[in-house]
Formats: C-alpha cells, sequence, structure tokens
C-alpha cells in the first residue's frame, strides 16, 4: 500500500517536472522567436529609415528644383510680358490697325522728294522725269484734306491723297479726324501736266513717319499708287522717274512689283540709201541693271509697310 502511494506521488511529480520542462521550453522558444522577430523587425526599420532619408534627399532636391522652375518660369513670364509690349508696340506703330490715337495740339510739317512724269511743250511735247518736292502739315482742325501744288496735277491727285491719310492712320493707329493735312507739290521746273496717283505712296510714307516722329533716310524715292489695302499700284513713266532719282542724288527707287522689265529706247545710226541717220529702237532692260551702272539701286515693293523699311533708320 505504501508502495502503490509513493508511486503515485512519483508519477505527479514526474508529470509535473515534465509540464515545467515543457512550458520552459517553450517560453524559451517564444523567447527566440521574439527576439528573431524583433531584430528582424529592427534590420527592417533600418531599411525603412534609410528609405526615408534617400526620400528626404530626393524631396529636398525636387524641391530646389521646383523654386528653380518657378524663378524660371517667372522670368519666362517677364520676358514674355515684355515682348508681348514690345509687339504691341510695334504693331500700334507699324502694323496696328485704327485705334483712335491723339496727335498732339503742335503742327507738324515734313517734306520729302518724290519722283514724278510730267510733259514739257517745248521745243515739241515729250515726257521728263524730275523730282518733286513733297510737303506735309499737319494742324488742328476738322479733318479737312488740302492738296496745294504749283504745276497743274492729275484729277486723281486729291482722291490719293485721301486714301493716303486713311492708310496711314490704319498704318499709326493715329486719328487725324481732328486734324486738318496739308499736302503741298513744288516743282523747280514749269511744267504743263504733273501726274497725281503715281504720288500716293509717297504720301502715305511721309504721313505715316511725319505721326511717328521718325528718322528717315533722304537717299530713298518711292513712286507707286496706294491702294485701301496698303498695297502698292502700278504707275507708268518708270525710266523717266529713275532718271528723276539719278537727278536728284537717290541711292534706292523704290517701285511697284512687277515692273522691273521696261522699255528704253537707244539710238543707233544706220544707213538708209546712202545716207547716215540716227533712229531710236526699243530695247526691253532691266531697270535695276540699267540703273545700276549709274549708281542707283531699283527695287520692287509689294505695300506700304515693305516700303516704309527702306525709309527707316
Amino acid at each position: 500500500m505504501k508502495s502503490i502511494c509513493m508511486n503515485e506521488t512519483e508519477r505527479k511529480h514526474r508529470a509535473l517536472a515534465f509540464v515545467f520542462i515543457f512550458i520552459f521550453v517553450l517560453s524559451i522558444l517564444l523567447v527566440c522567436f521574439q527576439y528573431l522577430s524583433i531584430r528582424d523587425y529592427k534590420d527592417e526599420l533600418s531599411s525603412y529609415r534609410e528609405e526615408l532619408k534617400k526620400l528626404q534627399s530626393k524631396y529636398q532636391e525636387l524641391e530646389e528644383k521646383h523654386y528653380a522652375e518657378i524663378r524660371q518660369l517667372e522670368y519666362y513670364k517677364q520676358q514674355a510680358r515684355y515682348y508681348m509690349d514690345e509687339s504691341q508696340d510695334y504693331q500700334g506703330k507699324l502694323l496696328g490697325r485704327f485705334s483712335g490715337k491723339k496727335l498732339g495740339h503742335e503742327p507738324i510739317i515734313r517734306q520729302m522728294e518724290v519722283p514724278t512724269v510730267g510733259i514739257e511743250m517745248h521745243p515739241h511735247p515729250h515726257m521728263v522725269g524730275m523730282p518733286l518736292t513733297l510737303s506735309l502739315e499737319i494742324r488742328s482742325g476738322k479733318g479737312s484734306i488740302l492738296v496745294d501744288t504749283q504745276p497743274k496735277t492729275g484729277i486723281d491727285l486729291q482722291g490719293s491723297a485721301r486714301t493716303a491719310c486713311r492708310v496711314a492712320e490704319e498704318l499709326t493707329g493715329f486719328d487725324l479726324a481732328n486734324k486738318d493735312v496739308t499736302i503741298s507739290f513744288r516743282s523747280p521746273l514749269p511744267l504743263d501736266v504733273v501726274d497725281g496717283p503715281s504720288a500716293g505712296a509717297s504720301m502715305t510714307i511721309l504721313m505715316s513717319v511725319a505721326m511717328e516722329e521718325a528718322l528717315t533716310r533722304n537717299d530713298v524715292m518711292l513712286t507707286g499708287t496706294i491702294n485701301q489695302d496698303g498695297s502698292i499700284g502700278q504707275v507708268g513713266g518708270i525710266v523717266e522717274k529713275a532718271d528723276a532719282a539719278l537727278e536728284s542724288g537717290k541711292k534706292i527707287l523704290l517701285i511697284p512689283k512687277g515692273q522691273m522689265n521696261q522699255i528704253i529706247f537707244r539710238r543707233v545710226n544706220e544707213s538708209v540709201l546712202g545716207f547716215n541717220i540716227t533712229v531710236s529702237k526699243p530695247v526691253r532692260v532691266n531697270l535695276n541693271e540699267y540703273c545700276q551702272k549709274k549708281g542707283l539701286e531699283v527695287i520692287e515693293v509689294s505695300d506700304i509697310e515693305e516700303a516704309l523699311d527702306y525709309f527707316l533708320l
């Protein structure tokens, strides 16, 4: 009986020892697992910290680039605003449409020379080219356009003057509604007839530079009519007008588009029935090549803006 009790007690002690050992081993395993997990977490956390440092460095780099791009964009914005203002100013002066700008109260007076063709009656009627002095005066008034010519002129001159005023207004943006415009032509020689429309382009140039108070060259001469859209129309007597430009010492003659090739008459000696006679024969020439030998460059222009570029300094 006593032996049975001791065996029972021993079994209990062994069971308790086994449970204790199991719990101890399990605790050791849990501690090891926890340790390994914490170490993994630490490594992962360290990796995250390194990644965070890289991201922070990248962020600072991107932020610096962002600020640099903002400054660059601000610079471009200022540049764009500057060039936009310059463009608007240029368009207002040269290419702008009518905007109603007002001229000052002081009178504006300008002059330029234009080539023309007249008819000399003595010793026989013949065409002759010569420079005319074109004068412009703009004063406060009621929008009148007055034309004063010393030689006789064609009936189209008044209409050309009105067209020139309208085109000059659109070209410069100035309003001539409260101004009186007086255009004067003076010839150094008495001519019976002076063609009128061919001075239309020159009148437009003179009005435009006068209203803009622009500086111009004095070695350029222009011939051509002026149309409502600012285009320059063809005229007659181109060869005679080239002679006028040469006579006045000009270096450049601007002519309408499509009029470079001209007919000139050259005198040649011929023998007829044993007699030597001089006759004039027509010859087609390139006017620029013909005049360059005499020191004059001839250039074709299609509209008033293109012609204006040659006059402005």
